[in-house]
């Protein structure tokens, strides 16, 4: 396996969240129709353990598409589809965007999360296999696994003075696949069953607060993502650091379009990932919601 040059500390993240104009959140699955109809790429391939070559049936398959954050070297990646492998691995999606990426994401049989796998999408409409987990060739970087327990992510959400409902997503940056010095910040599915990207607050719902709020779990990837380029998986040896970020609803009128946040609790520590750890992120507040 090569492994890359560390990437995206805190100041990359700080950068983001100082950036970011609009965040994304929302997913959608498109229906068969949709892909007969297809006016751009129609993409399929297959999904499969890099160890033992079984089919990874009910993996995630994220189609994210990207724009650059003004006139910085950010790019923003969001989610435009969501499918979910059958019971060989296989899938297929339709790509009308550019630039975009296929984010891939699952649990094993053992609960543990593989290392999200991203490639950026070409004209070719077959993908053909791509193999999740740590161990391409062999294990043995420090924190390196063929899966590992997940992260989770938790937080609450606050507004002010009204109830609000809106969307919520985990963002971790790259460096961006195709060569240049750009970072790609890179949306994440929550690998929980059930898990939802929305919110909506509530008076008396979280302890100790007594503003309409919400609480919210995520449950991430505890590894570095592996990156397939030019036929090569590449995975870096630093654990990923996660931000989170929040959306009202569109028509919302708070005095904040978004809010982000890298920082645990305390407002200092980032929320850099540990397999199996619970960590609390620091809270989302919107203010003058009307």
């Amino acid at each position: 396996m090569r492994v890359t040059r560390t990437v995206c500390g805190i100041f990359v993240l700080s950068l983001i969240t100082m950036l970011c104009s609009s965040v994304g959140c929302g997913s959608k699955s498109v229906p068969p129709s949709a892909l007969n109809s297809c006016s751009g790429t129609s993409l399929s391939g297959a999904v499969t353990d890099s160890l033992t070559g079984l089919p990874i049936a009910g993996a995630k398959v994220v189609l994210e598409t990207g724009s650059q954050l003004g006139i910085t070297p950010v790019y923003n990646y969001t989610p435009a589809t969501v499918v979910v492998t059958g019971a060989k691995g296989d899938f297929s999606l339709c790509s009308n965007a550019s630039p975009a990426l296929l984010v891939f994401e699952a649990l094993d049989a053992s609960g543990n999360a593989y290392p999200p796998t991203i490639t950026s999408v070409s004209q070719t409409s077959n993908v053909g296999t791509i193999t999740l987990g740590s161990c391409h060739v062999a294990c043995g970087f420090p924190g390196q696994f063929q899966s590992s327990a997940p992260t989770i992510i938790s937080g609450v959400i606050t507004t002010s003075p009204v109830i609000e409902s809106g969307i919520f997503s985990a963002q971790t940056a790259i460096s961006a696949l195709d060569g240049s010095r750009n970072i790609w910040n890179i949306e994440l599915e929550g690998l929980a069953t059930g898990q939802t990207d929305t919110f909506r607050t509530a008076t008396g719902t979280c302890s100790g607060i007594s503003l309409p709020c919400a609480s919210y779990t995520e449950t991430l990837p505890s590894q570095a993502p592996v990156e397939f380029v030019a036929g090569a998986y590449n995975q870096k040896q630093a654990p990923p650091t996660y931000s989170i970020s929040a959306t009202p609803s569109s028509g919302s009128a708070c005095t904040q379009p978004f809010a982000t946040t890298s920082s645990q609790s305390n407002g200092s520590s980032p929320l850099t990932a540990v397999p199996g750890v619970q960590l609390t992120a620091a809270s989302l507040s919107f203010t003058g919601c009307q």
